[in-house]
């Protein structure tokens, strides 16, 4: 009991001397952990940083735009899986959605005319995320030209999906940055390190900070504040 207590009381410590969290990560896309973790090392100057997280022992590394354009900009094969591998990775940067949350887009939340997806996180809380630049035009290439060869006997409302026309899941999320990481010379590429990095970009933005991007929402105020963050929001124009 007095050992439990000790640990308890190490981590408490150790926790308290990380520095207060910043109110300008995105709330809408970043749980408080990850706003903590995020703003802590926003301000460090190399271009892959690494972020400790004390409860579960992890490295995380956040991508420099640099390695980012590596991993987008590469050479995708032009078939329905290597349209629908591009779009998942422009959009887990792009979008800063969790793997479940890529997972679980349905046809009818992809508003791309309207430049927004319409995403349930955790407790199947909804809000909207703005798609842009590269993001929506590989979006678009892959519904236009990949997904309907993939639809399968049992047609399914799902926007990602496997080789046998089902759901696409997080494992094949992960593999899928896994692949194309290594690639681009980034070894151990997980979904979670493109969502912390989207995040970054957007560090010191404010306005999108404070937002809770939900349909009742300016969404033309939504589009400036993204743009002026994101550096592929006017790529793919």
């Amino acid at each position: 009991m007095r050992r439990k207590f000790l640990c308890s009381a190490r981590l408490s410590h150790r926790l308290s001397m990380l520095p207060a969290a910043s109110s300008t990560v995105p709330s809408v896309l970043c749980s408080s952990r990850e706003r903590r973790m995020t703003s802590q090392y926003s301000s460090l100057s190399s271009s892959t940083r690494v972020m400790p997280v004390l409860q579960r022992r992890i490295r995380l590394t956040l991508l420099s735009r640099e390695q980012a354009a590596a991993l987008l900009d590469q050479p995708f094969p032009q078939t329905p899986t290597g349209l629908r591998d591009r779009a998942v990775l422009e959009v887990l940067y792009g979008c800063g959605l969790r793997a479940s949350e890529l997972c679980g887009l349905d046809r009818r939340a992809v508003l791309l005319d309207e430049e927004l997806l319409r995403v349930f996180g955790k407790g199947s809380k909804e809000r909207l995320v703005p798609i842009l630049g590269t993001a929506a035009a590989s979006l678009r290439a892959y519904l236009e030209e990949g997904r309907g060869a993939l639809v399968g006997r049992m047609p399914t409302p799902a926007v990602f999906l496997n080789v046998h026309g089902g759901r696409l899941s997080r494992q094949s999320v992960h593999a899928i940055c896994e692949k194309y990481g290594r690639v681009a010379g980034i070894k151990g590429l997980h979904p979670h390190t493109l969502r912390h990095s989207f995040a970054t970009e957007l560090l010191g933005h404010a306005d999108i900070s404070t937002t809770q991007l939900y349909t009742h929402l300016d969404r033309s105020h939504i589009r400036r504040v993204y743009l002026a963050a994101h550096p592929r929001a006017h790529l793919g124009e």
